[in-house]
């Protein structure tokens, strides 16, 4: 049996009831977790912080399973953390983006190593095999994707992992209609995408494409300066993480369009993690460029793609 079906089945035995499709609370979804989770946490000396501001409205989703989905990042983050043999930090954000609620699960442990970062959702496959089944994350994801929602990981600038995932408005909350028609960009605009994740790659693709924007994906450096370099190929804007692979950052594909003299340079939007080092910042002031920090909401890139069309 395939390692997909194994999970599916797993999910439609612990369900053992029909789904529940309602209006849930994701801000009293962390609070419950956070207080089964409490004895654990303390133990390992972690501090908590949830931030879900009253204005979030609630999704449309199962509070049972979401509570699950909740409960395998928090533990997953508390591993994470109890790994280092420090105390620790666990932050869980809820916000608004565009017809959809951002959920980030942040924690300071020691990330997760860039070479399987595209791994995490397989079926039996675990960072920390000596605690656990491979199933957790796993079993969330098939939960989210159930619901109509994505989830993706990511490593934090500084140290540290991000547990993402969106899941749509309820349609009965106050102004959903509104909020799932968008706006579309006022210009459809082709772009190149530069990003050393795979998930994230994807996610920031899927964004730009709800704004109607034309999208192409790399991954690495020489990919990048290859697309680039090919005839004909023209892009209006592109979004570029400040860390590449292990030998070139952003700032090197930035320093090689200048040194070109096509003015490509100035079409660059560096992307970055909420935590920025020294260095980073010095390296961004330098090129003068604007800066999209993760997680952005589609609001925040169709705002940021209009200024950089306009010049």
């Amino acid at each position: 049996m395939r390692a997909g079906r194994i999970v599916q089945t797993l999910l439609d035995f612990a369900r053992q009831r029909p789904r529940i499709q309602t209006a849930v609370d994701l801000g009293e979804i962390a609070e419950r977790v956070l207080a089964l989770q409490r004895s654990a946490l303390k133990k390992a000396r972690i501090r908590t912080t949830v931030s879900v501001p009253n204005d979030v409205p609630a999704v449309a989703g199962d509070p049972q399973e979401l509570q699950q989905v909740m409960l395998n990042a928090v533990v997953n983050a508390r591993q994470a953390i109890e790994g280092t043999g420090r105390p620790g930090q666990i932050t869980i954000a809820g916000r608004l983006s565009d017809h959809h609620v951002l959920v980030t699960v942040d924690d300071t442990g020691p990330g997760v190593p860039p070479g399987i970062l595209d791994r995490v959702f397989e079926p039996f496959f675990s960072t920390k095999p000596e605690h656990g089944t491979g199933l957790g994350l796993a079993i969330s994801f098939g939960l989210v994707r159930g619901m109509g929602g994505r989830m993706w990981m990511q490593n934090v600038e500084g140290g540290g992992a991000r547990l993402s995932f969106e899941l749509p408005v309820d349609a009965g909350s106050p102004d959903a209609t509104a909020r799932a028609t968008g706006r579309p960009a006022a210009q459809r605009l082709s772009l190149l995408v530069v990003e050393d994740e795979e998930a994230v790659r994807r996610a920031m693709a899927l964004l730009a494409k709800r704004l109607g924007h034309e999208v192409t994906t790399v991954g690495r450096f020489a990919e990048a300066t290859a697309r680039l370099a090919q005839p004909g190929a023209r892009y209006d804007a592109l979004l570029v993480d400040v860390h590449l692979d292990e030998a070139h950052t952003g700032f090197d594909l930035f320093d090689h369009l200048r040194t070109e003299g096509r003015g490509l340079e100035q079409r660059i939007v560096f992307t970055t993690g909420d935590s920025i080092s020294t260095q980073t910042r010095d390296a961004l002031e330098r090129a003068d460029r604007p800066v999209l920090r993760k997680p952005f909401s589609l609001d925040d890139l169709r705002e940021m793609l209009e200024r950089v069309a306009a010049g």
